[in-house]
């Protein structure tokens, strides 16, 4: 009988994934600048980003034509659930974990009404990302 996937069919387990050849193949300097632009890119830059598009925008533009007279605390489930999912697709294979998380977001948001709790939610779901890339040799998540 087939086992019921559990969530390491959603993380696609945890078995070491190496580092890309052709970042192997670069000098030592190289690999550290092109890992500390992506680490930095991750965390700092593409939350921003993608908070401003993705709920700033999308969210707020789905509940009206005038997005920027819409307040977060009056954005619904259809709004964060579709915003989600088009944030989510984005993501590609891992569509799914990106529309959980793009959902997460959403709810710091409609919580407390601010943008920077979604961006920070971001900011450290991506540091913990760059984390198990560098730490656990998860490179799959880059």
């Amino acid at each position: 009988s087939r086992a019921t996937p559990g969530a390491e069919a959603i993380f696609e387990g945890s078995a070491p994934v190496s580092m890309p050849g052709e970042l192997l193949k670069a000098s030592g300097q190289a690999r550290f600048f092109w890992i500390l632009i992506r680490t930095l890119t991750a965390i700092l830059i593409v939350p921003v980003c993608e908070e401003l598009a993705f709920r700033g925008y999308l969210l707020r533009r789905l509940v009206a034509e005038d997005f920027e007279a819409v307040g977060f605390e009056r954005v619904g489930a259809v709004s964060i659930a579709l915003s989600s999912l088009c944030f989510g697709l984005m993501h590609g294979e891992r569509w799914l974990v990106g529309t959980i998380a793009g959902a997460l977001f959403a709810l710091a948001i409609r919580r407390r009404g601010s943008i920077a709790d979604a961006v920070s939610a971001h900011a450290v779901a991506n540091a913990l990302l760059a984390a198990s890339v560098l730490i656990w040799d998860q490179w799959r998540f880059w």
